[in-house]
């Protein structure tokens, strides 16, 4: 239905150009001519050349009638599709049509190509192979497996992601980082840390599967040379799991999802002290000692984690019904899921209820969050919020997001209770021809009481966006930011502004320029920009990026500082 009334759209805004044209005009002024002209050799005496003259005229003016008729037909249809645009107007649709002309279908998700490619026929062959492989990256990559296991670590190696039918694979190797000598750094001192992991699962990946997955790290000993008494140790870490999907129904009224992860981790490598292992001595732990990576000291530590997800998604998938679940045992860190907190448990409910088309919908949720759940910390702290998010796209107006959230935080010690309040508009705009705009606004209010320092905290953040696109592939944009910091009556203010232009060429590379300023106090940094993307040649893109910052006033530095950059890169697809 909106492919359909795109296509009407464009057709309409064609023929609009079309026939408002001189074009027509001249034909009608020629029409003209030709037929005094006809009337003219009418009365003349017959001769050979006037005969000529003659067929050559009404010849001219055959052409120039189906022309017209022509002209006729387009006009008829132009009346048509003119009724419909005007009821799109009044209805709101023209909005909602233009919204998704300037915001099409994200070709970069698998998920949106793929009915495309079936639609057309080019879901076959050698692009049914190269679709089916999710990801191969070799150099810098960040391989996704799961929340609990490896969740974009940044690995100097490669990975490989295939999902051919009802089976998938992923395998990916390389250095996680570099060793940092103590005679370098002694407080950022590191073995240089390896890493390989694959998946294995049955369905498809971005609907209902099953998968299993192995993760290994460990540090290279030889990387560095660490004296006893440095303490410093290289270590290492396996995790395991197995995670699903379940989509039930053609609409998938019902989903659920969720993961269990186990770690063994040797915080030493060295330490030859044995395992307490009499808990331990099952033929299943025999064997497992037979694997060096695997066998257990006294610097080893054994934990797991779980999170789940079910939801409902009924009536017409307008009511959305759903509950998560997450727990993380206190001794559950590798560098796998970099950030992700441990000692917690956690809860979310959730209803959005979608109106009128999902041109509106409400969210309710309430997160329940513990941690310190062991008492392997020092304190525990529980937190609560309590939040409503509202989005409205009316077509005419601005698209609108608003989201209001009460949380709070207490332990034996003290007590956060905050306030937030976030809008959001957002609007597309068709000038004329080829000019359009889109200006887009952010809010942002903060407020928090705590009894720690008896204090209170108050935050206001503002952004405007506007983006201008004009004839020639030219786009123009401008954006600009306020916000106040306040923390027991003393208050910090940071502006900024930035202005860009670009420009595409060939319509395969654009290069822009640009200026920024931010003021933060006393500090104020001036910036330059400027880059360019595009392909040089078939399935290659290049990119590159320079910046230069000058600031008022930097930390540890008195005066003026300067500082330039330059980023250069290059992604070959097939």
């Amino acid at each position: 239905m909106n492919e359909s009334d795109l296509q009407k759209l464009t057709e309409y805004e064609r023929l609009d150009d079309e026939l408002k044209s001189s074009a027509l005009a001249k034909l009608n002024k020629e029409l003209a001519q030709i037929k005094n002209q006809l009337i003219e050799c009418a009365k003349q005496k017959k001769s050979p050349e006037l005969d000529a003259k003659v067929t050559k005229l009404k010849k001219r003016n055959n052409q120039l009638q189906e022309k017209k008729r022509k002209y006729e037909d387009l006009k008829n249809k132009y009346e048509h599709l003119k009724n419909l645009y005007q009821s799109w107007v009044v209805s709101g649709r023209l909005e909602e049509l233009k919204s998704l002309a300037y915001n099409p279908p994200d070709f970069s998700d698998p998920k949106e190509l793929l009915p495309y490619l079936k639609k057309y026929g080019a879901y076959t062959g050698m692009n049914k192979f190269l679709f089916n492989i999710k990801e191969l990256s070799i150099g810098t990559a960040y391989p996704v497996y799961t929340p609990l296991t490896l969740n974009g670590t940044q690995v100097f190696g490669g990975n490989l992601e295939w999902n051919p039918g009802l089976f998938f694979m992923a395998v990916c190797a390389g250095k996680v980082h570099s060793s940092v000598a103590l005679g370098v750094d002694t407080l950022s001192a590191q073995f240089s840390q390896k890493v390989v992991g694959t998946r294995l699962g049955f369905g498809k990946i971005y609907g209902s599967y099953l998968s299993f997955n192995v993760v290994r790290f460990w540090d290279k000993d030889s990387s560095i040379v660490s004296p006893l008494e440095q303490e410093l140790y290289p270590e290492q870490s396996w995790t395991a799991s197995t995670d699903f999907n379940i989509n039930l129904g053609k609409r998938k009224w019902f989903q659920i999802s969720g993961e269990i992860a186990g770690l063994f981790a040797n915080q030493n490598n060295y330490d030859t002290s044995a395992f307490p292992s009499a808990s331990l001595s099952t033929s299943i732990a025999n064997e497992l000692k037979n694997i060096s990576s695997l066998q257990p000291n006294r610097s080893s530590s054994f934990d797991m984690a779980y999170n789940g997800q079910a939801g409902f998604h009924i009536l017409r998938d307008n009511t959305h019904i759903e509950y998560e679940r997450q727990f993380v045992g206190p001794g559950f860190i590798h560098p796998g899921v970099f950030g992700l907190p441990n000692d917690l448990q956690k809860n979310k409910y959730s209803i959005k209820q979608e109106f009128l088309n999902d041109r509106t919908s409400l969210s309710l949720y309430l997160t329940d969050d513990t941690d310190n759940f062991s008492d392997a910390k020092s304190y525990r702290s529980d937190r609560n919020e309590l939040g409503m998010e509202w989005r409205w796209n009316s077509g005419k107006l601005p698209e609108l997001n608003l989201r209001l959230a009460q949380s709070k935080i207490k332990n034996q010690f003290y007590f956060f209770n905050t306030t937030i309040a976030q809008l959001g508009l957002s609007k597309p705009w068709n000038l004329s021809g080829k000019w359009s705009m889109h200006s887009a606004f952010q809010s942002l209010y903060y407020n928090t009481s705590t009894d720690s320092v008896n204090q209170k905290i108050n935050t206001v953040y503002l952004f405007a966006q506007q983006s201008l696109n004009m004839p020639g592939s030219f786009q123009l944009q401008l954006s600009g930011q306020w916000s106040n910091n306040s923390v027991a009556g003393i208050s910090r203010n940071i502006t900024g502004g930035q202005i860009n232009i670009s420009k595409s060429f060939f319509k395969k590379i654009r290069m822009g320029a640009g200026v920024s300023y931010t003021s933060q106090d006393d500090i104020n940094r001036f910036s330059i920009q400027a880059q360019v993307q595009g392909q040089i040649i078939k399935n290659m893109e290049l990119y590159g990026k320079y910046n230069r910052n000058q600031f008022s006033e930097y930390p540890n530095y008195i005066g003026n500082y300067q500082e330039n950059w330059l980023q250069a890169g290059m992604k070959y697809s097939w």
